[in-house]
């Protein structure tokens, strides 16, 4: 039996094994992977974050300095320098992968990148543990 705990604060997966309560959660995930679980916690595939810190602007203009790309458009990443594409196509196939392709950015991905470019904290287990959630939850 599997039981899912999804509230804004706390993640948690429990399963019982031969009576045995085993629990995961996005702190225990961060221990094992030494990374912190301090940080931003939004996680959006379909809008953008409605993160107080988040200039939608401010960071359409990092990625894209030379284009005229806004809010409402598909983000290629044709259109991306050479780092930001590796960084793209880092996220999208090994932190939050997912089954689409990767000629378009999500909003999920952009945010992330914004926060490991400009150096803001993420709660990087806690979106791992979102987007594994959201997958199985898919099937």
């Amino acid at each position: 039996m599997i039981n899912t705990s999804d509230d804004c604060d706390n993640l948690e997966i429990k399963i019982k094994v031969c009576r045995t309560v085993i629990k995961f959660d996005d702190k225990l995930l961060g221990n094992i992977l030494g990374v912190p679980t301090t940080g931003s916690k939004f996680f959006e595939t379909k809008k953008w974050p409605e993160d107080p810190e988040f200039v939608l602007t401010d960071c359409l203009r990092v990625f894209y300095p030379n284009e005229n790309v806004f809010g409402g458009m598909e983000k290629p990443t044709n259109l991306l320098g050479a780092e930001h594409r590796l960084l793209h196509h880092i996220i999208s196939t090994h932190i939050l992968p997912t089954s689409s392709g990767h000629e378009k950015m999500s909003y999920q991905n952009l945010y992330i990148m914004w926060h490991l470019v400009s150096g803001k904290a993420l709660n990087l287990p806690h979106l791992i543990m979102k987007n594994m959630l959201r997958a199985t939850s898919k099937v």
